[in-house]
């Protein structure tokens, strides 16, 4: 079951409620980027302060699944009917991809596709579409806008309310 919220507005405030209102936006839009701007400094230094460690760790990482890969590759016979051995620390495998579809060489998509067209035209896709590009920088034009109205289209523009308070901190 969805929930649907809807903001009730109370009363009509004054400009000068509004400008107040606006002051307790502002000032905790600033305070809550300082808050930020202090963290993001912390992470900075933590970041840094392991960095050398972690480079150390992911070196060590890769090194193990080179030699663990090196070691599967030249084992298959171990794997046996399956595509995964398990270890005391862990599983490790083979992983089949979706099948996809590549273009043997010397041939591109464009000659593939023309001769699928001579010989098997089921396998080639015809897409149809309106340009709705075209329509819209043409929706001024008289004759445009009668064909968007005989073909029921309909040029929909949202409004969206905003606040965008001024960065620069008052001095308190």
């Amino acid at each position: 079951m969805s929930t649907r919220t809807t903001k009730v507005l109370l009363g009509n405030l004054s400009k000068a409620d509004a400008e107040e209102q606006f002051a307790k936006f502002a000032t905790a839009d600033a305070q809550a980027a300082k808050i930020n701007a202090t963290m993001d400094v912390a992470f900075t230094k933590i970041r840094e302060k392991h960095s050398e460690e972690l480079a150390m760790l992911a070196k060590q990482k890769e090194d193990a699944f080179t030699q663990l890969q090196n070691y599967a590759e030249n084992n298959r016979a171990d794997f046996g009917n399956k595509k995964s051995l398990e270890f005391t620390h862990g599983l490790l495998g083979f992983r089949t991809g979706t099948p996809k579809l590549k273009n043997a060489k010397g041939f591109t998509w464009g000659s593939i596709t023309a001769l699928l067209k001579n010989f098997a035209p089921q396998y080639v896709r015809t897409a149809e579409e309106p340009n709705k590009e075209a329509l819209l920088s043409n929706r001024a034009d008289a004759d445009t806008a009668a064909l968007l109205t005989q073909c029921g289209i309909v040029v929909a523009q949202d409004e969206s309310f905003f606040v965008e308070p001024k960065k620069e901190l008052e001095a308190a």
